[in-house]
């Protein structure tokens, strides 16, 4: 396993987590304006569907499998 070193150039040119910026600015932002006219008892089941959104996507998309730890309500010991 190789040593991690901290290169700031990489960071900042890395296209993956740009978007990740990006669609969580686009989230927020949709999320604000939904807020803004919208019920919170409507708006809140679709916010907490986010999670099962991203397991979906993360094994779709990254080969992830989720495991019962990553997906258990309650957080690791």
């Amino acid at each position: 396993m190789t040593h991690f070193q901290l290169n700031a150039w990489a960071i900042l040119t890395n296209f993956w987590l740009l978007a990740g910026y990006a669609l969580y600015g686009l989230n927020t932002l949709l999320l604000v304006l939904a807020l803004r006219d919208g019920e919170l008892s409507m708006l809140y089941p679709v916010i907490a569907l986010t999670y099962v959104w991203v397991t979906l996507l993360c094994y779709t998309l990254l080969g992830e499998r989720p495991t019962r730890s990553r997906t258990s309500e309650s957080p690791p010991l």
